[in-house]
């Protein structure tokens, strides 16, 4: 009986349970997405309300918004999300819109590695469960949902690529395709393909070894190298930040980046690394006996190289007007990796018991994981409850803005600091488009975003000296016809006055809406400005 015949015989790779169960699971995280009003991300509802934004000015040239913003004239890969994000708001509302983008990023994962695992090793379809605890990952959380696409495009593209692995006119516009969505991945892709080519010319007979195919592979990927280059050009000079070797380390003995909201997956990360250590141990004591170079060991030596530059790669910090904003690459290239180190893994000579037992851990940590998630997820719903409440009670007028003074929730809060609740309910605010939030970190960039602001009101100079009376007075320059602040107060020094402190209410982090009335743009500047500053709760 051949490997093939034992696992089907086994019912690992037979088309009912291997299809159905994975397919299952796959829905049962697109229900996560669905089970509450909004998904508590740190960027997505600033990635909405920024394409809100671009809608209103790519369709209406006399919307209020020209205003405010101005196209940054850089198409930079940050357009293709936010372009595809107002194509999906001129077809829904802007309330379901991060849930429609989220749901297809998950149907994209899933069906790409599917797709790669079929095409690595046909017969091991049923391994592609091991990738789903991977999907719902930290990254997702944070909202980068260009990342996260690009994640699932490079799955599909290693599908496309491997019966193949030749250069091609095709490898390059995939390449150009990756880099539009985020230039991390487009290089893991380079990466990658290019290694497995060297790693076929060494399995290669020696007489038939020729280093063009290689080449020709390098050169299909000199595009995205020039737009790498290109993006590193308009960031300009970058402070990098670097972790500790001890995080590092144990980031990857924990597989941090499995982990979304920090509310006990770091156990299911924990048991996810002990089961890939126990079967990479196995399957390295077996092939070691072989001594037989196999063209699939490549995917050993892509995740190798991977995580060492996992190890050694600063998370680069990038300047954002005296902000700055974490580019995260380290944990980047280790959930990129990721893929890698399961291809090998299920390319392996298993004998049904073992192989089981695998897909069934990943079934359970794909399970364990959506009920932690259900938990948080449930717990930050409440903020839309109060967004929309909120929403309710703020006076008609033709502009607002919007300053979060404090980027994360209330200290000792159950839901993590990966989720700044006041930041997603500004976002919130300016949906409806008669809003803007001037604390958004998105336009004040002059290179990364779209849109930018027309000019630098004052109050992004004052937006960090903590939470205070005389900040509704600092505000009243900004020129809008009416100003909303929603803020959130922290521990300064000298500590807050009672006032303020009593308006600290819920675990969601919305405390309390401030309406300041100012003269129209026109009148900015003049003495006779008009200022009645009301406070409404929005309990």
């Amino acid at each position: 009986m051949d490997h093939r015949t034992e696992t089907e015989s086994a019912g690992v790779g037979r088309l009912p349970l291997g299809t159905l169960t994975y397919w299952f699971l796959v829905a049962l995280q697109v229900g996560l997405i669905w089970s509450v009003p909004s998904i508590p991300s740190q960027d997505g509802a600033s990635h909405v309300a920024s394409a809100q934004a671009l809608r209103h000015l790519l369709t209406d040239e006399s919307s209020w918004l020209h205003g405010f913003f101005q196209f940054s004239g850089v198409a930079t890969p940050s357009w293709s999300l936010h372009l595809l994000l107002a194509a999906l708001l001129s077809l829904f509302a802007p309330a379901i819109v991060e849930q429609i983008l989220a749901s297809l990023y998950v149907l994209l994962f899933a069906a790409s590695a599917r797709f790669l695992v079929g095409s690595v090793v046909p017969h091991r379809r049923a391994w592609a469960l091991v990738f789903l605890p991977f999907s719902l990952n930290y990254l997702f959380s944070l909202g980068f949902y260009a990342f996260s696409l690009g994640f699932g495009l490079l799955l599909a593209m290693l599908g496309w690529w491997w019966p193949r692995r030749r250069a091609s006119v095709g490898l390059a516009v995939w390449g150009v395709v990756l880099w539009w969505l985020h230039p991390v991945v487009a290089g893991v892709a380079a990466v990658a393909t290019i290694t497995l080519s060297l790693y076929d010319l060494y399995c290669a007979p020696r007489s038939t070894r020729r280093l063009s195919e290689p080449m020709r592979v390098v050169v299909s990927f000199l595009p995205v190298a020039a737009g790498v280059l290109w993006i590193r050009h308009l960031q300009g000079p970058a402070q990098l930040e670097w972790f500790s070797w001890k995080a590092r380390w144990n980031y990857l003995l924990t597989l941090d980046v499995v982990s979304s909201f920090r509310a006990g997956e770091r156990l299911v990360g924990l048991g996810l690394s002990v089961g890939l250590a126990g079967l990479l141990v196995v399957a390295l004591a077996a092939r070691l006996q072989s001594r037989k170079a196999m063209a699939t060991d490549g995917f050993l030596v892509v995740w190798c190289l991977l995580v060492i530059l996992y190890l050694v790669v600063p998370n680069q910090a990038v300047a954002l007007d005296g902000a700055t904003a974490g580019a995260f690459v380290s944990h980047r290239l280790l959930l990129l990796s990721l893929p890698f180190l399961l291809l090998w893994l299920a390319s392996q000579d298993w004998r049904p018991g073992p192989s089981i037992l695998a897909l069934t851990l990943a079934a359970g940590a794909t399970v364990a994981l959506l009920g932690l998630q259900i938990a948080t997820y449930r717990a930050v719903a409440e903020l839309h409850r109060e967004v929309e409440e909120a929403d309710r009670v703020l006076p008609q007028g033709e502009a607002f803005a919007g300053i979060h003074l404090a980027p994360f929730g209330r200290p000792g809060q159950a839901v993590a600091h990966k989720v700044r609740p006041l930041a997603h309910a500004a976002a919130r605010l300016t949906w409806s488009g008669r809003r803007v939030d001037l604390a958004a970190y998105q336009p004040k960039t002059h290179w990364h975003f779209p849109l930018v602001f027309r000019s630098r009101p004052a109050v992004w100079e004052k937006q960090d000296l903590g939470f205070d009376a005389d900040i509704v007075d600092r505000l009243a320059s900004v020129p809008t016809p009416r100003l909303v602040v929603v803020g959130l107060p922290r521990e300064v020094d000298p500590p807050l006055s009672r006032e303020w402190s009593e308006t600290w209410h819920s675990s969601a982090g919305l405390v309390r809406v401030f309406e300041r009335r100012v003269r129209p743009q026109s009148s900015v500047g003049s003495s006779s400005r008009t200022a009645s500053p009301t406070g409404s709760d929005p309990r």
